[in-house]
């Protein structure tokens, strides 16, 4: 689309009659998003784009994040972020996940429902900005309410290994440098400084925390933190 300061991208999409889901999330709400995240991620073993987005390796997940935010970190919380990274990149390195293609945010907060019952509802996904090859359980609600909901739905289509599950505290590592990444660095170029007062970035300095202080040694173990 062409505008006086030059030409704009412009994307047109389907519109979708239908509602947001409502908290409390009842459990057929969570089985249901479970079989819709396993059949994007079973599409996604045929489907090919021919506008190819790279995959993320460990060191777009973990190092690069890592090198942005090191010099803002105080030297406690560096140390934290390095000793996180280092477990992520071991444990994800040792027993690695399965990888599919991903929605990249999978949350209630992108899902309408179109139709169905309260116990059975049928459900679209939206928001597929940061879809690409992934991690499979990126997209989990770990530790959710109803989280064995969306497990049941999830695998009544699409099977899991133990190191998919297992997986876990090796992505809350990634996720948590990620959070980091975004509110000191991306938030703030477009938001201004004043976004470091909003308190999502304490929050996340204390995932930070928690998890770096569940390591027995260089492993971390399950923790409160999720997405």
């Amino acid at each position: 689309m062409a505008r006086p300061r030059g030409p704009r991208p412009l994307v047109l999409l389907e519109r979708v009659a239908g509602r947001r889901p409502e908290p409390p999330f009842a459990p057929g709400l969570h089985r249901a998003h479970g079989r819709l995240i396993a059949r994007i991620h079973a599409a996604g073993e045929t489907f090919r784009s021919a506008h190819h987005r790279p995959a993320p390796d460990l060191a777009a997940l973990l190092d690069g994040p890592l090198a942005e935010i090191a010099p803002l970190l105080s030297a406690d919380d560096r140390d934290r972020a390095v000793r996180v990274a280092a477990a992520a990149r071991a444990g994800l390195t040792a027993r690695p996940p399965a990888r599919a293609l991903c929605h990249g945010d999978a949350t209630m907060d992108n899902v309408a429902i179109v139709g169905g019952t309260d116990a059975e509802p049928e459900l679209v996904v939206f928001d597929f900005d940061l879809a690409g090859d992934g991690y499979a359980v990126a997209d989990f609600p770990f530790g959710s309410p109803n989280w064995e909901h969306f497990l049941a739905g999830y695998t009544e289509v699409r099977p899991l290994a133990p190191e998919d599950l297992g997986a876990e505290p090796w992505l809350d590592a990634v996720e948590v440098l990620a959070g980091l990444r975004f509110h000191l660095v991306t938030k703030p170029r477009w938001r201004g400084a004043e976004s470091l007062g909003e308190g999502w970035l304490d929050q996340t300095l204390a995932d930070l925390r928690e998890l770096a202080g569940a390591l027995p040694t260089d492993r971390p173990v399950r923790t409160g933190w999720t997405k």
